[in-house]
């Protein structure tokens, strides 16, 4: 399969509500992908949201394999990306 929560990572959006990425780096050929979700707290249980789904940019860079997230941000690995001349030829999200 293409290991949709493999890697999760999760951070803070403000004092009640919180982001949450989940990688699935095994998915298009393993170009891989991460879902964003935003989770909004009201009495005492969440809504969640899902984000706009990010994706590698090629076949085998499994983007997703690895996630990190503080205080709103987040940083997604993909372990495979080709590196010309000192570039990735990854995606850039900011």
């Amino acid at each position: 399969g293409d290991r949709f929560g493999s890697t999760v990572a999760m951070t803070p959006i403000d004092d009640s509500n919180l982001g949450l990425v989940v990688g699935t780096p095994w998915s298009d050929q393993e170009t891989g992908s991460v879902q964003p979700y935003a989770l909004f707290e009201s009495k005492g249980s969440y809504t969640v949201f899902p984000g706009e789904l990010l994706e590698g940019a090629f076949e085998g860079d499994r983007f997703g394999a690895a996630l990190a997230a503080n205080d709103g941000n987040v940083v997604v690995g993909a372990p495979r990306a080709a590196v010309v001349e000192g570039e990735s030829t990854g995606p850039t999200v900011q």
